[in-house]
């Protein structure tokens, strides 16, 4: 991969981006209800913050993804316009036309959207924790550690 996203985001940047996009994946509609399985349909949408360096290195991740994986591929875009990007989700949510991914949701909303049961609990996903655990300290996965665990 091109190493030039670097010079976007600063070391902690990228280290705290590469552990909040699997902890914000969110498939808030879940992806089986949303995709019926078909080729043409496993697309994943990824909606990033709008900051300028994000967007940038979202959009090289992405890139690199879709090279690698071309049998599910990522479209992605910043958060659509709104007042905030809170407001932009919670109408998503309400509308059922949420992101696959979201990797611009406030900490605070992030355990109030698990408690009413609109994310993928990440733990369930297999081979989840142990790559957690090889990648961040205890206090970091403490902090991002939902309430019931």
């Amino acid at each position: 991969m091109n190493k030039n996203y670097r010079k976007y985001l600063p070391a902690h940047l990228i280290k705290f981006f590469l552990l909040i996009c699997p902890v914000c994946l969110i498939c808030l509609s879940n992806i089986s209800c949303r995709h019926s399985g078909t080729s043409s349909q496993n697309r994943l949408t990824y909606w990033s913050s709008n900051n300028t360096y994000e967007i940038k290195f979202a959009s090289a991740m992405v890139t690199e993804w879709n090279k690698h994986h071309p049998e599910i591929p990522v479209n992605f875009q910043p958060v659509p316009e709104g007042r905030s990007s809170e407001e932009v989700i919670l109408a998503a949510v309400v509308g059922k036309t949420t992101p696959d991914i979201y990797s611009n949701m406030w900490q605070g909303d992030v355990e109030a959207y698990a408690q009413a049961g609109v994310l993928v609990p990440l733990d369930t996903l297999p081979g989840f924790l142990p790559f957690l655990y090889r990648r961040c300290d205890s206090a970091v996965i403490a902090e991002v550690t939902s309430l019931d665990g």
